[in-house]
């Protein structure tokens, strides 16, 4: 019997799925207008907490460095990469929670009593939807048809990121079973991330809406290429964590200042602004420098290996795909709150956000929770035995 190579188990890197996952959560957590108005300071923080959907390039910079590296560990222990496995693993992985969401997005919540969740089931702009939405949706091409035509469910927002990662994945293990010099694969991506920032342009400059670009693969590239040339670079040997160590705590700083300046000086990505090419760019290199600063530096890795950061990331796939169902909960709640104070002055609409904000993450946790004893854990289990690799703690993708 062949013993199967070995994969290291990294937890700050489940830390850091639970700080990307805090980014979208907040971002989806926004004050109300009468907020923005009662107070300069809500609308200041308004204001931050909208760039938190770039939380998502967190996900995409981690994911493509870890999935990177295990194919990168396969063909270096057995010769070659199993294209079959690979994507069986990825099926069980993504596909059964992804394709509930679909069934929660276009059947159920339609058909429940929140008026929040519409379009209702069996009106005419639900019917527009489905025949819209779903069949591109159903085969991972969703992203490539935002922003829709036809109005949309808030849960079908959040399948665009699934669409492009297993678009991304599935070309790039075609091409890491075929390119196999280091040189080659960083020209490889190099040229991809030349292309990607050129191609954004182009669709700024040709539309009217972020979504044609954000939301399309093409040019979304950067937080992938990036993860990948790491996993490249310190699988390969160009680079190593011990040769990083003296720079970590100066690559955390850096990302951190980059993510301010972006915050407070760049023009908000949803404005379909030109600088939206760069900006994205600078998001992925601070999501970037984080990576590596937990890699290299071991004290800001022991903070986010501990059990209050990481054992959340474990289920942070359940917890993004579920926490709209949540925010939207909360939302009502906050609705509720703010009715019984007619009279409300702002510290009970501040009150109020923070009810909101709290009912929307416990819940969140508990559908996740649920999720992964019901669905995902036993997915997980059938998964491990189609690996070439046997890993020491969980599974680190």
């Amino acid at each position: 019997m062949t013993t199967k190579a070995e994969a290291r188990y990294v937890p700050q890197l489940d830390g850091l799925r639970t700080l990307a996952f805090l980014f979208v959560f907040l971002s989806h957590n926004t004050i109300p207008t009468v907020g923005r108005q009662a107070s300069p300071a809500l609308q200041s923080i308004d204001d931050v907490l909208r760039w938190g959907f770039t939380g998502v390039d967190f996900f995409f910079v981690l994911s493509s460095y870890l999935i990177t590296t295990l194919l990168l560990t396969e063909r270096e222990s057995y010769g070659r990469i199993d294209f079959r496995l690979f994507f069986l693993r990825r099926l069980l992985r993504i596909w059964p929670l992804y394709y509930i969401n679909l069934v929660l997005a276009f059947f159920v919540l339609p058909a429940l009593p929140m008026p929040t969740w519409t379009p209702h089931l069996g009106t005419t702009e639900w019917e527009a939807m489905v025949g819209t939405l779903l069949p591109p949706y159903g085969v991972f091409l969703g992203n490539f048809w935002s922003p829709p035509t036809v109005p949309e469910i808030d849960q079908i927002n959040l399948l665009w990121s699934i669409c492009i990662e297993e678009q991304f994945y599935l070309g790039w293990c075609a091409l890491l079973m075929v390119m196999t010099r280091t040189r080659t694969l960083l020209a490889f991506l190099a040229c991809t991330q030349v292309f990607t920032m050129l191609f954004r342009a182009y669709q700024i400059t040709h539309s009217t809406d972020f979504r044609f670009f954000y939301c399309n693969t093409f040019s979304h590239l950067d937080p992938m290429v990036m993860g990948s040339a790491l996993a490249i670079m310190l699988q390969r040997g160009v680079l190593t964590t011990q040769r990083l160590r003296p720079w970590g705590p100066w690559m955390l700083v850096t990302s951190v200042a980059l993510l301010v300046g972006i915050v407070g000086f760049a023009p908000f990505i949803g404005l379909n602004d030109i600088s939206a090419v760069w900006v994205m760019t600078l998001v992925a290199l601070a999501a970037l420098l984080v990576l590596a600063g937990l890699l290299a530096y071991p004290p800001a890795a022991s903070v986010f290996a501990h059990p209050w950061l990481s054992r959340p990331g474990k289920i942070t796939y359940g917890m993004y795909l579920l926490h709209l169902i949540s925010v939207d909960i909360g939302a009502l709640v906050l609705y509720l709150y703010m009715q019984s104070r007619p009279a409300a002055t702002l510290s009970d609409l501040v009150l109020g956000l923070l009810l909101k904000a709290g009912v929307g993450l416990a819940l969140t946790l508990l559908l996740a929770t649920l999720s992964w004893n019901l669905i995902e854990r036993r997915c997980n289990d059938l998964r491990h035995r189609l690996s070439r690799l046997r890993f020491k703690g969980p599974t680190p993708f």
